[in-house]
């Protein structure tokens, strides 16, 4: 079985036995969609209850929307007990799958569901409620959703990293402090009153093809050099539970 032959065996197989996951994953972020829409935009008038909820906005941003990458279910939530992903890994290292193609394709997976459910959350509450673009002429969400998506992909790089390099564990504390630095990350931004929802926004609107392009650039570096670092890791991992 050659590289390609293995990411597509592997890819069915995912979808065949997590086609559920998938299917909650997508529902989840077009509801979440729905529900984000209904929230009223803050009013940029450098009021504190504008700048919290611009900081909640972007906290949400930053660490949620990567997480559309992954599928849903009732494994990913047993990380810390029972190290599935581990489990698997070490079952998959016993037939003739090379390393490559399984990271490879737990890359094509995300970068498919990311587009999919991430679309969905960044586009729902944009066409639902107009108050959501306020920059440029209401078209600048477009070429901002390739922003976030790419920023997202190169999220999802790092998770795929640690979630095929590390104990499920490690992973988890790996995970969590992510979240909080974006918190911090956001919280900072928020008391200095800025925005990087709006700033995104504005970047798209004065640079609708250079930004998403660029974007998009550094999310392919990104992919690559991710791919052979969790490749290297792989081969260098104790897979023992």
């Amino acid at each position: 079985m050659n590289g390609w032959q293995a990411v597509r065996t592997i890819i069915a197989f995912e979808l065949k036995r997590d086609w559920l996951g998938v299917l909650v994953t997508v529902v989840f972020a077009l509801y979440f969609g729905v529900l984000y829409s209904g929230l009223t935009e803050p009013p940029e008038d450098g009021s504190s209850v504008s700048n919290m909820l611009n900081g909640m906005r972007d906290w949400i941003y930053l660490f949620a929307l990567p997480l559309f990458g992954c599928v849903m279910n009732r494994t990913c939530f047993a990380y810390w007990r029972n190290d599935p992903f581990t489990r698997r890994f070490a079952h998959w290292r016993t037939m003739p799958i090379p390393l490559r193609a399984i990271a490879s394709a737990r890359h094509v997976q995300s970068i498919l569901l990311l587009h999919l459910a991430g679309g969905l959350f960044i586009a729902v509450p944009c066409l639902l409620n107009p108050s959501w673009m306020t920059v440029g002429d209401g078209a600048s969400w477009i070429p901002g959703g390739i922003v976030w998506i790419a920023y997202a992909l190169i999220v999802q790089t790092g998770y795929i990293y640690m979630e095929l390099g590390f104990s499920g564990r490690t992973f988890v504390k790996l995970y969590l402090g992510f979240v909080a630095i974006t918190g911090v990350l956001s919280t900072l931004l928020a008391w200095q009153g800025v925005s990087l929802y709006l700033e995104v926004l504005r970047l798209a609107d004065t640079q609708p093809v250079l930004a998403p392009l660029a974007a998009i650039t550094a999310a392919i570096a990104a992919i690559k050099l991710g791919h052979e670092m969790t490749v290297r890791r792989m081969q260098n991992r104790s897979y023992t539970f």
